[in-house]
């Protein structure tokens, strides 16, 4: 039986609810325009949920546009013209390098440490899936590290539609690795990149790079290794068939390492190396540091595409600019634009949502920790990430959170540091298929079944948040 199609009916509902929010009485200290972007938020959600987040983030700048403190120039200014929303492209384009190279699956597979024992494999795939999205997007990553996996799952004789505990820690293990990986740094990563948007956003003020990474590429080393070991000691799938791999033939199927190649995995590494010096200098040559907190962050990027553009090795370009061009996810970057518009409306002082929510829910939180308060705001984000799409989740985190972190728990809380719990916590998600790109994958891949994948995900989701808000808080305190 052919499936309905409610296309329409999704968007009169979420339609009405816009226009609905703009009939309803205005709360005390809330403007009417807040209560206009309110309707658009929650419409908007629901389009995105429903019908996806290519066209339906077109119609969601066209509603912001009908907000009554906002112009047409605002939204694009704050949405395609946003530096968050610039730089997501740009690192899109660059990572296309490491793919069309053969940098990416080089990388994915290693074979020296995996042939001493099963977990041995387990291990160093799931470490080279980790080191693979550190550097890529997890939608990107997870097309090259899953035709990997399924090569060795069919070579030691799994069979797909056939999920075994096996098949299904190895293929979410593709999707916690490169999602967690994403979480710790801006390297090409759209909702890390977002986030850092909305905390300039909301407080005026920004992360840079070697502060994000210094506290959370810690964490999420930990988690990585946490589900290795849940893995090994609760999940205790039977991983002797791996014992049967033929690592050489892994290993030619990648082949030598080209001039191309060295040259994108040089250039590559001294973009990293740009985005990380003025971070660094800033602890130890504050002198040096004046001037290289002059370099913004998307002119690393640039530079390097116009110099494998240029380049040429073996009578061919490191990089084709086509290629690069064609590694941007558009799609992306209309529904981040978007997002990065709605959430620069939602903290306009001029609408006053932010300051409406500080004002009603500061009753609420005023007996409570700040302690507390972080692991409410860490344990909800990284529960409704699991069900709904990381990007949607972060902009909410810092729409309900950062107000009273900058309000309530103004004196005993960091907002870099609460900006950087909401960042990560918002990227612990993989338990569902809605939850990211790679989660949907991953799902489809006929190596993991559902059932599994909520389960076993929930348990790992619980782990990292312990990790968080102990690991996490101890390295904020020393870096924030």
């Amino acid at each position: 039986m052919k499936k309905r199609d409610c296309s329409w009916l999704w968007f009169i509902i979420s339609l009405a609810i816009m226009l609905i929010f703009r009939l309803l009485p205005v709360p005390s200290g809330l403007t009417a325009s807040g209560m206009q972007v309110l309707g658009i938020l929650v419409g908007a959600i629901i389009l995105w949920l429903t019908l996806g987040t290519t066209w339906t983030s077109a119609f969601v700048l066209f509603a912001l546009c009908t907000v009554d403190s906002l112009t047409v120039a605002s939204v694009y200014s704050n949405s395609f013209g946003n530096t968050t929303v610039v730089l997501m492209v740009f690192c899109y384009m660059l990572a296309a390098c490491l793919v069309t190279s053969g940098v990416a699956r080089r990388i994915a597979i290693s074979n020296k440490i995996a042939r001493k024992s099963p977990w041995g494999c387990v291990a160093m795939f799931l470490a080279a899936v980790f080191v693979l999205n550190s550097l890529l997007p997890s939608s990107a990553g997870i097309l090259v590290t899953l035709p990997i996996l399924d090569e060795m799952l069919l070579e030691v004789g799994c069979q797909k539609n056939k999920a075994t505990a096996l098949t299904c820690f190895m293929a979410l293990g593709c999707v916690v690795m490169g999602v967690i990986a994403n979480g710790a740094n801006p390297i090409a990563h759209a909702v890390t990149i977002q986030g850092m948007g909305y905390y300039t956003e909301y407080t005026g003020g920004s992360i840079d790079f070697f502060q994000m990474v210094a506290v959370l590429e810690p964490v999420v080393i930990v988690c990585a290794i946490v589900y290795f070991l849940i893995g090994r000691l609760l999940w205790k799938p039977d991983v002797t068939p791996l014992a049967n791999l033929d690592y050489d033939r892994l290993a030619a199927s990648v082949g030598p390492m080209t001039k191309k190649a060295k040259w994108s995995a040089w250039v590559y590494a001294m973009v990293v190396i740009m985005w990380v010096l003025p971070g660094v200098c800033k602890y130890v040559a504050p002198g040096a540091y004046v001037y290289l907190s002059k370099i913004d962050q998307t002119y690393p990027p640039i530079i390097a595409l116009v110099l494998m553009t240029l380049v040429k090795v073996d009578g061919e370009k490191v990089l084709d600019f086509k290629d690069a061009m064609a590694n941007a996810s558009w799609g992306v970057f209309l529904f981040i634009a978007s997002v990065m518009a709605m959430g620069s409306a939602m903290a306009n002082s001029e609408i006053g949502i932010s300051a409406w929510l500080a004002a009603e829910m500061g009753p609420l939180f005023s007996n409570i920790s700040p302690e507390m308060f972080i692991a409410i705001a860490v344990v909800f984000l990284v529960v409704l990430t699991n069900f709904t799409s990381n990007s949607v989740v972060v902009a909410l985190g810092f729409t309900i959170f950062m107000p009273l972190c900058t309000t309530v728990y103004a004196d005993s809380i960091s907002a870099a540091f609460m900006g950087l719990m909401i960042i990560n916590a918002s990227q612990h998600s993989w338990a569902t298929p809605p939850a990211t790109p790679a989660s949907a994958i991953a799902a489809g891949s006929g190596w993991l079944d559902t059932g599994n994948m909520f389960r076993w995900g929930m348990v790992v989701a619980a782990f990292n948040c312990v990790i968080l808000l102990t690991l996490g808080q101890l390295l904020g305190k020393v870096f924030c």
